[in-house]
């Protein structure tokens, strides 16, 4: 393997090129963990450019994510006892429970997963 370097002014520029990947649209939680390790990790987001696994990455974290995020949703409803004979019965109190769980377990996961 050789590699051809291009010259921009008095440097010499390595002609680096990526592997050739689809275009892929990532998540909610992916694109928060990027925004974090590249203004606050960049040595580890640097490592994962070189490596060429910046992608698999993101993808492993957002899967982390939205799985603790439905796990905890999940257990928070069966403690709080949120089912459908509330929603029939109260339906702004239900609204109201669900809106407070679910902020709740996107802040954990926040904490726990995307800013640690």
């Amino acid at each position: 393997m050789k590699i051809t370097y291009t010259k921009q002014g008095d440097y010499l520029i390595p002609d680096l090129k990526l592997k050739d990947k689809k275009s892929i649209k990532l998540g909610r939680y992916a694109k928060l963990r990027l925004k974090f390790i590249k203004y606050e990790m960049k040595p580890f987001y640097q490592k994962l450019l070189m490596e060429d696994k910046l992608t698999e990455y993101l993808f492993e974290i957002e899967a982390k994510a939205n799985e603790m995020e439905f796990n905890l949703m999940r257990c928070m409803k069966k403690q709080l006892k949120i089912d459908e004979e509330l929603k029939k019965k109260d339906q702004i109190k239900w609204v109201q429970m669900m809106n407070n769980i679910a902020n709740s377990t996107q802040e954990i996961v926040l904490n726990k997963i995307i800013f640690l």
